[in-house]
């Protein structure tokens, strides 16, 4: 159960760049109405590759954790027949 606790972990930190993405835009929106769309939309499609990315890597790392631990395990017992 350990895995999902630093899932749900990664979980809020994804959702506290995303809370803080919004805010920015908002903030951006307010001050700057006449900031092109489209500008925004690359500043938010790089970001949520970002989090996209992140989330793939941590992915890869907790199941080459996961296997390994596996991969010992089973060596243990074979060792110990």
């Amino acid at each position: 159960m350990k895995i999902f606790g630093a899932l749900k972990n990664h979980n809020h930190k994804h959702k506290f760049l995303m809370a803080l993405l919004a805010a920015v835009i908002a903030a951006i929106k307010v001050y700057h109405p006449d900031f092109p769309d489209e500008a925004l939309y690359t500043i938010v499609g790089t970001l949520l590759g970002y989090v996209a990315l992140e989330s793939a890597v941590e992915a890869m790392v907790e199941l080459a954790k996961w296997l390994a631990k596996k991969k010992q395990e089973k060596q243990q017992k074979n060792s110990q027949k």
